[in-house]
């Protein structure tokens, strides 16, 4: 059974409580979250085409320019969301591994 420092579990509620309030096309939907002994679960919608990470390591996948701009207009559409929330969100770690989906949804947690 592993146990958590109350500063986890606070920063954890507060990512939660965060993401719940967060609603826009281009920002990963909060479904939930859920705390067990063993896990600090936070659930999200499902994007089962992945992050653009994944995306770029298949060799398989070719992105025209016309697609590579409309990911590039959403991922900045979800960053200008997340700058003029009130207060403004800032992400440090902007990378292909966070932006996921069926063009780009930014995954907003600050938890590791």
């Amino acid at each position: 059974m592993q146990e958590y420092s109350e500063e986890l579990i606070n920063s954890f509620r507060q990512e939660a409580s965060l993401m719940k309030r967060l609603r826009h096309p281009n920002v990963l939907l909060f479904m939930g979250a859920v705390t067990s002994p063993q896990r600090l679960y936070i659930a999200t919608e499902c994007l089962p085409r992945g992050s653009l990470f994944r995306l770029l390591q298949r060799n398989t996948a070719k992105l025209d320019w016309r697609r590579r701009v409309h990911m590039a207009l959403d991922v900045a559409r979800g960053m200008n969301y997340l700058h003029h929330y009130n207060p403004p969100i800032i992400r440090c770690d902007l990378k292909s591994s966070n932006l996921l989906g069926s063009f780009m949804t930014f995954f907003s947690s600050g938890i590791s």
